[in-house]
């Protein structure tokens, strides 16, 4: 599966257990029964992030002062490390799963679950590093969508690595669609193999949380372009939605993650064997108020 994402966090763009952890897992914290508590089930929508900021809500809810940083403290370990937990960069070690699972007072079933997510998410890290990871040096690359777009319409049916092709069935002129093709190959992201084209890499990214002119750059015109589509497509083939409210800052590490997991989430809906277009999803998030 194909997937181009873009994430801006300050404008940026979208291993396995070891032999101890396999014993802890497989020891005390063995589970075979079906989870019917939906508490648990709950916890476990969105992984560890998720997981760990329903236990620091329901704190919260009892004392709204109580901060990350308090909820670092009472777990045990450094509020850089929960920061780093709860986005994702790093994956609690066993000795910190134990103390987790002590600060928290897990039950059997809960501490199993919580195990079990973090086992997902250190075979996920394994699985990122196989991502290609653009820098500002691609800048043509990343501040122009129709790169990514020949890379999705790739996997469509009847594709033809043509410019004359590739311009009509994106609506662009030709001499773009060629400066693309050849940004892709001199790039080394397309390759012709077994008769047809495909893209190198699964997935495409871009550095995270390092503000880039490139990738602001490139959100701008996604925007420019979300503009001019709004007039030109029918409304049973797109989506325009907003929605304004009061947000607590101390939410927003994990709303970026939602964000993360909706958007990789719809993208794997919607890209089947039978996908026959290309479409491009924008998310923003920014405050309209200006502090006190």
């Amino acid at each position: 599966m194909g997937i181009l994402d873009e994430k801006c966090a300050n404008c940026s763009i979208m291993n396995c257990l070891d032999g101890a952890f396999l014993t802890l897992t497989m020891g005390p914290y063995r589970q075979t029964e079906v989870l019917t508590r939906s508490a648990v089930l709950a916890k476990a929508v969105s992984g560890v992030p998720k997981f760990l900021f329903s236990y620091y809500k329901e704190r919260r809810a009892k004392n709204s002062r109580y901060s990350l940083r308090a909820f670092a403290r009472d777990l045990g370990i450094s509020s850089g490390r929960l920061s780093a937990i709860l986005e994702e960069k790093n994956v609690p070690s066993n000795a910190t799963c134990q103390r987790l699972i002590k600060a928290l007072m897990l039950n059997e079933k809960e501490a199993y679950t919580f195990l079990s997510l973090v086992q997902q998410a250190k075979k996920r890290r394994v699985e990122r590093k196989a991502d290609l990871i653009l820098q500002d040096d691609d800048l043509d690359i990343i501040v122009d969508w129709v790169p990514y777009a020949i890379l999705s319409l790739i996997r469509t049916p009847g594709f033809q690595m043509t410019a004359s092709f590739i311009a009509r069935r994106l609506g662009i002129e030709t001499k773009r669609a060629k400066w693309a093709m050849d940004s892709l190959l001199e790039k080394g992201l397309l390759r012709y193999e077994h008769d047809r084209w495909e893209r190198v890499q699964k997935r495409i990214t871009t550095t995270h949380g390092i503000p880039s002119r490139a990738i602001r750059l490139s959100h701008i015109n996604k925007m420019k372009l979300a503009i001019k589509k709004i007039n030109q497509v029918d409304i049973d083939l797109c989506d325009y939605s907003s929605i304004t409210f009061a947000c607590d800052k101390e939410s927003l590490t994990m709303a970026k993650r939602l964000i993360v997991d909706f958007r990789r989430s719809l993208a794997e809906l919607c890209h089947t064997e039978s996908a026959t277009e290309v479409y491009n999803l924008n998310v923003q998030l920014f405050p309209l108020s200006q502090g006190k």
